[in-house]
């Protein structure tokens, strides 16, 4: 089977897989264990057979759950796949939510600092990371997980899961990044619905700076606070109550050692 880190898909840009990075203790992070991505939605039958393919056998949604009802994911009820809804914020759906058009985010998300935005996720939903993370470790198979662009809890996922398994701090960052790089298409059309905090350069949203940007240094300062505040990532999740034994699992999983 041909490995890709970037999964060509018809419906979703940013579909990702954690496989192929280095490891502290000399090992690689395998492939087909752990898969982000964006919202999945309007998926085509080519895009179902492949994550069958990949044996995708759960799909963890980071969504609240007034996203969740408004736009449903499409994994949601595909046969052999359990769909599982883990809302970081956001945990109570409104009522008439599903009629409702998803709302617009505040006026300062047009310029947002975004790891200070990340640590006061990380610092004001504690109880996130050990659901989260025993989900991750439950099944035998490929996890899926997503959030509505695939950048910010999706990117607060993934640097947990690279961070349990060793993986450089420039790899986390570097896999945090990409995000801007492959979701041109999302972001113009986020662009034109939430046109209030879209960038403007010479008459078209730039698509590369304000609340669309993954900038390293976002992901590095979110790392480093968790540094001063706790000894690392690590140390935060076990703050969290993540247990030594789902971090071991997700490691067992995630990471292949030479022989």
């Amino acid at each position: 089977m041909i490995h890709l880190r970037h999964i060509p898909m018809d419906a979703l840009e940013n579909a990702r897989d954690l496989g192929g990075y280095a490891t502290a203790d000399g090992g690689v992070t395998r492939y087909g264990v752990f898969l982000r991505s964006e919202l999945p939605e309007n998926l085509s039958e080519a895009d179902i057979a492949l994550l069958r393919r990949y044996n995708v056998v759960r799909s963890v949604d980071l969504r609240g759950l007034s996203e969740t009802v408004t736009e449903p994911s499409d994994l949601a009820g595909v046969p052999g796949i359990e769909y599982v809804s883990l809302p970081m914020f956001d945990r109570a759906a409104a009522a008439g939510s599903a009629s409702e058009r998803r709302p617009e985010p505040p006026k300062d998300f047009k310029f947002p600092d975004w790891n200070v935005t990340y640590v006061k996720m990380l610092e004001t939903h504690k109880d996130w990371p050990k659901p989260l993370m025993e989900a991750m470790a439950g099944p035998d198979g490929c996890v899926h997980f997503n959030c509505y662009t695939g950048k910010d809890r999706t990117g607060l996922c993934a640097a947990m899961l690279l961070s349990i398994a060793g993986v450089s701090r420039e790899d986390i960052c570097a896999d945090y990044s990409l995000s801007m790089a492959y979701l041109g298409r999302r972001y113009a059309v986020m662009a034109e619905r939430f046109a209030a905090f879209a960038v403007i350069e010479d008459g078209r949203p730039a698509l590369s700076g304000g609340f669309f940007a993954t900038l390293p240094t976002y992901m590095r300062r979110t790392l480093e606070h968790l540094d001063s505040a706790y000894d690392g990532m690590v140390p935060y999740l076990r703050a969290c109550g993540v247990a030594e034994e789902t971090m071991a699992r997700i490691r067992e999983k995630l990471v292949a050692r030479p022989a």
